[in-house]
């Protein structure tokens, strides 16, 4: 660890000997304790149990009574629980173990050997009814014991540390020292080694030879974890930050579900014809299996299923085609309301039934049973129409769709076998890394299901990206109607393709509006041309509208060579190539040595000619019309030099929003089969691995506006034409899903899978007087472009203005002021600038606040265009013209409430502020919001903030007031009105500790099992940080 302020003291590690801790809570007092707040897992089932100890009693150890270090249960001899600790003798102590269903239990001396004070040790207790010995103890990475007992938690009170769950008496903890416990609701592996031995597995990666390893880098990770080190003083006692975060899955509510596309053109769809398939899922199923739809693959014009997994009764099946097989009674195998892991195999090559259709529930196979229709040797043809969906009401008005949770959705085209089944059921826990699925290259399809997932403000529903697409990223230009805001891209006098006889034109395309541009007919979504002496010659491929209005239909003038062009209507074909939010593959092939198409009734026959176009694959049907530019029809021939532009068109008019990726040019006229190789089942490939990559002219990947914009191939760099381009986060593929009947609260913190966070506390605001004053800045507010960073939980509304971050320059006036805030329930922008003051509410129906829920909130102004986002999510687009925010002179910041005034403030807690003197585009937004938690900005991958204070980490309390540090730039906050107590817990935390006992704030040690010479300042706080030497 680093060094870092917590509350009341500097933490200065000794960096020489390694520790990855280096702190401990010191429990001095026999009635010290710190109480979590979190309670084991219930009843029966696995658990273990990690810690660090090491008895500190002047004394020696206790002859009398129990010592617990920790506790999880009752103290009545009737009750359910679990205690851990010491029982001391003349010549050293037991360790002992209590579950009060079945009484004491000590290991003896001749077990662990003589212990003896002021030495760490590491304790290990796990629990399985799976195993002979279901509780096994391990001493410093040794198994020490195993025995048969009976661990019932289910009346358990929430875990203790340092003593028992009343405290005080015989059941006090005495003294001593604790670090790193870690609870699993699993148990823990050993290697299978027998007692006397050391384990290995995740037992002896925690104990890491003495320096304590980490837990949360296990690949199954603990439920709870309370470092105790980095725990900060609070007043009257310590906050104890449980650093392991709960990560985030999707909520269905039985009318809610997600489906993708699984069919493509230009070379078939994934698992047409599969003859092995497997699939795995975690699900949480509500209080009623019966009848419930879980996910399938359906054809959605004749609703024949190709693949299916559903509750039937209180069956759970899975199908493929007309045959299936069924796990009886589940309820028997998974209570509701719980967490599984469900996977499934389909061999075709299989012999019987059985060997045809496995089924298997948390990493276990399950006798089945079947039907008297025998499992084909392959998947069914999937039509074009067929869709993979979870959850819904795909079958009936008898059927629903289940109520409960799910995550994490893999399907692979291959069959997987019954050890790397247990490897994805990983002892209860979603592995998230791509390296640690088996089989991960023939993983086809994995929708994750959790917080990187992009909410769709305009459909108000989530965009579920396919996790395997090689491109996670775009280049959106926006064009906004009325704003002036008309971005593309281009690469002026384009030579590549200059002096050809045959090309070839690629790229992906993805439109986020309906209508390109108020009052115009047509968007460009990619133009090749040069206009000498009225004649265009070149590539043009355009959408545009037949019908203007709220109903337009749209029709694509696919491609124009002179002035020749083709039009491909949105039927057959073509049919999708104009939807939103779609992303569409489109190929143009100019072949000069095929005849040009005869003229028939004014326009081109459908025959291929010298002008072909493809739509995601498929030939478009050809109906060209003859059009002349002054009178003059161009001759056939060779390409001239003209400019590219990717985006956008010659004409103003001609300018669309849309995602833009992988731009290609080739010099050739590309075949069928070279087509269908690049729509790749719908994503884009590395062209340099394309069988006709050697013919590839220029090639620009455009996944981001630094390196996206270069081509990779021939040298001809794009550059943006506008300031309003930026990267945009999500898969480029046609299997991306999307909800219905979802929201914003869909999303929600589940104890399935934690994860680590950086910055554990907040401080917390009292919407009368509390704030934070942070000094003059040089934060540009004028007219540069900015973006305003913060995680904030309101736990009321204010009727007004809640500034969340507000810049002034005095009291009141005109041109003044800015405020970031909660207006109501709104997300709110006020300034007073170059004109009148004015207020920009973000509209409820594209987000509304509610209580006691964290949000990261940004605002980012690029030129005078000024964006809202919500958890890295784009909310709102302003339709306010943001000028200078404050016209002269230098702003006062403040956070929490107004400089010069407390008269509004928020009611709630504040989070890592950050500001930035750049606009941060959607992806690095996605980076600040790292999947719900607060991440160190100090290696944020783009331009770095220009203040960045953390509020509760890196922050003293020296009464009356808070300091907080600005880590980045030279701004540190004072706190007014705010005492000691505001401190508290941060983004996404929970089972948080608070000490009992410990008011004196002499209770971190820096002892810890890697190292005895950490540092803990005296009478110091952040004033006392000074420059470095230079």
């Amino acid at each position: 660890m680093a060094t870092e302020y917590i509350n009341p003291q500097w933490r200065l590690p000794n960096e020489k000997t390694g520790n990855n801790q280096g702190y401990s809570m010191d429990i001095n007092a026999s009635n010290n304790r710190v109480s979590t707040g979190y309670f084991l897992p219930s009843g029966t089932k696995p658990k273990s149990i990690s810690y660090w100890f090491k008895n500190t009693d002047p004394n020696g150890w206790s002859t009398t009574g129990y010592n617990y270090t920790i506790h999880g249960g009752s103290l009545s001899s009737a009750g359910n629980g679990f205690g851990m600790g010491t029982i001391g003798s003349n010549f050293g102590a037991y360790l002992w173990f209590i579950g009060h269903s079945s009484g004491d239990y000590l290991i003896p001396s001749s077990a662990t050997g003589v212990m003896t004070t002021d030495v760490w040790y590491h304790i290990v207790v796990t629990y399985d009814n799976s195993r002979t010995n279901n509780l096994h103890f391990y001493l410093d990475g040794v198994k020490i014991n195993e025995t048969n007992e009976t661990l019932d938690t289910s009346s358990a009170n929430s875990v203790k540390i340092g003593s028992s769950a009343t405290g005080g008496g015989n059941q006090g903890g005495r003294f001593m020292e604790v670090t790193d416990l870690s609870i699993f609701d699993h148990a823990l592996s050993d290697g299978g080694v027998a007692t006397g031995s050391s384990a290995s597995g995740d037992v002896g990666a925690l104990y890491n030879s003495g320096n304590p390893g980490n837990p949360m880098a296990l690949a199954s990770p603990p439920q709870a974890y309370y470092p105790l080190g980095n725990s900060a003083h609070m007043g009257s006692n310590y906050l104890t930050p449980n650093a392991a975060l709960q990560d985030y899955v999707y909520f269905f509510n039985g009318n809610s579900m997600f489906d993708a596309k699984i069919t493509s053109g230009g070379g078939g769809d994934i698992f047409s014809n599969a003859t092995n398939f497997s699939f795995s899922g975690w699900f949480n199923l509500g209080a009623n299996y019966s009848y419930k739809s879980i996910f399938s693959i359906k054809d959605n014009t004749t609703g024949v299923f190709s693949f299916a997994i559903n509750m039937y009764g209180n069956q759970l099946r899975f199908s493929v085609a007309t045959a299936y097989a069924w796990i009886a009674d589940l309820d028997d195998i998974v209570p509701y309301n719980t967490w599984f892991h469900y996977a499934g195999v389909f061999d075709g090559s299989g012999a019987s039934a059985t060997d045809r259709l496995k089924l298997y529930i948390n990493g276990e196979p399950q006798t089945v049973v079947f039907t008297s229709t025998t499992p084909p040797t392959s998947f069914p043809t999937i039509s074009s129409n067929s869709v993979f969906g979870l959850g819904g009401n795909p079958i009936g008005a008898s059927w629903s769709g289940f109520t409960g949770y799910s995550t994490a959705l893999q399907l692979w085209k291959s069959s997987l076998t019954p050890s790397e089944i247990t490897t994805l059921y990983n002892y209860g826990s979603p592995i998230q890394t791509l390296a640690n699925i088996p089989q991960s290259s023939n993983l086809k399809l994995w929708y994750k299901l959790d917080a990187s997932e992009v909410y769709d403000i305009a459909t108000t529903e989530w965009k579920v990206n396919q996790a395997q697409a090689p491109y996670q990223n775009s280049v959106l230009c926006p064009n906004v109607s009325g704003q002036n805001v008309t971005d593309y891209l281009q690469v002026s006098n384009y030579s590549g393709t200059t002096g050809k006889t045959a090309a070839s034109w690629s790229f992906w395309y993805n439109a986020s509006e309906a209508n390109p541009q108020s009052g115009a007919l047509s968007g460009g979504v990619a133009e090749f041309k040069r206009n000498i002496d009225g004649q265009y010659k070149g590539m043009e491929f355009t959408l545009y509208t037949e019908v203007a209005g709220v109903n337009a239909t749209f029709t694509t003038r696919g491609a124009r060579l002179g002035g020749r062009y083709m039009d491909m209507p949105a039927a057959g074909n073509n049919a999708g190539i104009q939807g939103i939010g779609d992303w569409v593959n489109i190929v143009l092939v100019y072949d000069g040595s095929d005849p040009a198409p005869d003229l028939v009734n004014g326009g081109f026959a459908p025959q291929s000619g010298s002008i072909r176009a493809y739509a995601n694959g498929a030939q478009g049907f050809l109906l060209g019309t003859l059009n002349q530019y002054n009178g003059v029809y161009p001759a056939e021939g060779t390409i001239r030099t003209g400019s590219l532009i990717f985006g956008g068109g010659d004409f103003a008019t001609r300018h669309m929003s849309a995602s833009l990726s992988n731009y290609a040019t080739w010099d050739k006229a590309l075949t069928q089969a070279e087509v269908n190789e690049i729509v790749n089942n719908g994503q884009p490939k590395d062209l340099s691995t394309h069988s006709a990559s050697s013919d590839l002219i220029s090639w620009w990947k455009l996944n981001n506006l630094t390196t996206g914009l270069v081509d990779t191939i021939g040298g001809y760099n794009a550059s943006i034409v506008g300031s309003n381009s930026y990267t945009n986060a999500g898969s480029v593929s046609q299997l991306n899903g999307t909800s219905s009947g979802m929201n914003q609260a869909s999303l929600v913190q589940s104890d399935l899978l934690t994860t680590t966070g950086y910055s554990p506390y907040a401080l917390q605001f009292d919407g009368l007087s509390d704030k934070i004053d942070c000094g003059v800045s040089p934060f540009d507010e004028t007219t540069g472009d900015i973006t305003i960073s913060a995680w904030v939980k309101r736990t009321s509304a204010a009727a007004t203005y809640a500034p969340i971050v507000s810049a002034t320059q005095g009291v009141g006036g005109a041109n003044t002021q800015f405020s970031f805030q909660f207006y109501g329930n709104s997300l709110s922008l006020f300034w007073k600038g170059l004109g009148s003051p004015d207020l920009e509410n973000v509209p409820t129906s594209a987000f509304t606040v509610a209580n006691d829920v964290w949000y990261l909130v940004n605002f980012v102004r690029t030129g005078t265009t000024g964006r809202f986002y919500v958890n890295g999510n784009f909310i709102h687009l302003s339709t306010k013209t943001y000028d200078d925010f404050i016209s002269t002179g230098t702003p006062n910041l403040s956070i929490g409430a107004w400089w010069f005034s407390s008269n509004a403030s928020v009611t709630g807690s504040i989070s890592n502020v950050a500001l930035w003197n750049t606009s941060l585009s959607a992806v690095e937004l996605r980076e600040v919001y790292n999947e719900g938690r607060p991440s160190n900005l100090n290696n944020f991958s783009g331009t770095a903030p220009i203040h960045w204070w953390q509020l509760g980490s890196n922050s003293s309390f020296t009464s009356p007031d808070w300091t907080c540090l600005d880590e980045i730039g030279s701004s540190d906050g004072i706190s007014s009105n705010m005492i000691e107590d505001r401190i508290v817990n941060g983004v996404g935390s929970s089972g948080n500790g608070v000490s009992v006992n410990m008011g004196l704030a002499n209770n971190i040690s820096g002892s810890s099992p890697s190292g005895e010479a950490n540092g803990l300042s005296v009478n110091m706080t952040l004033a006392n940080i000074t420059g470095g030497v230079n």
